[in-house]
């Protein structure tokens, strides 16, 4: 059958390709033995998926000689992986283990040694109001500082976009106002041309019609003179 990795998924066929390879012996009995050979491709199955990788932990096997406070830590990080109780691989892109693997992985880890004195971490299934709060308790309400101080910093994100989009309205707000208030300019700026309009033209014609004037008076007095001089009547007529 052709299906599509998303389809695979869906019905199960990463973890159905775990549980074919435990079961068919794919992985180690010992599990100090040489894994480089191990792969999970063409696993058998309906579902699966033919391509699968294998995220491993590799663990150094004696710990009695780790610091117990580091030992504990470790203990509880390897439960944490494997067991999943929080749904953490799903929700970074992962598929869990199997019931077949995860019981095969629980056994390896089970084979590590720890110093006598350490105190193991205990995981807290439901809330405690007494014993949530002691020493090696993972609590449910506990959240590490990376945690609260990104929400710290996801709020301050939030009211930073927040207050930015308020600043974006005003300012669109404020160019619409002056652009209203600039076409309001034009209108009475064009109004007051038109009613000045007559007015200079007026005193464009008023002047012309004196120039037009004074032109004419020149005119008549240079053809006057002329005509004196022909009759010898100008009193200028007689001096040499």
């Amino acid at each position: 059958k052709t299906r599509t990795s998303k389809e695979s998924i869906a019905l199960g066929g990463v973890a159905e390709a775990g549980t074919a390879a435990a079961n068919g012996n794919v992985f180690p009995t010992d599990v100090s033995a040489d894994w480089s050979s191990v792969n999970l491709y063409d696993m058998p199955g309906d579902s699966t998926w033919p391509i699968i990788l294998v995220s491993y932990m590799y663990v150094k096997k004696d710990q009695t000689q780790t610091n117990p406070k580091t030992a504990a830590a470790l203990q509880a990080f390897i439960s944490m992986v494997v067991n999943d109780p929080d749904a953490l691989a799903m929700e970074f892109g992962f598929t869990p283990p199997s019931t077949t693997l995860k019981a095969l992985s629980l056994r390896a880890a089970g084979e590590i040694s720890y110093p006598s004195s350490m105190q193991a971490f205990i995981f807290e299934s439901s809330a405690n109001a007494y014993g949530g709060m002691a020493t090696n308790v993972i609590s449910l309400k506990r959240h590490s500082y990376d945690i609260y101080d990104s929400s710290v910093m996801q709020d301050a994100v939030t009211k930073l976009k927040e207050s930015l989009s308020s600043l974006t309205s005003e300012d669109d707000h404020d160019h619409a106002h002056e652009h209203a208030h600039e076409q309001g300019d034009d209108h009475e700026h064009m109004s007051d041309y038109n009613d000045t309009l007559p007015v200079v033209l007026s005193v464009v014609a008023l002047v012309i019609s004196l120039f037009s004037g004074c032109l004419g008076c020149l005119a008549f007095r240079a053809a006057s003179k002329s005509r004196a001089l022909n009759d010898g009547s100008s009193p200028y007529a007689g001096r040499a």
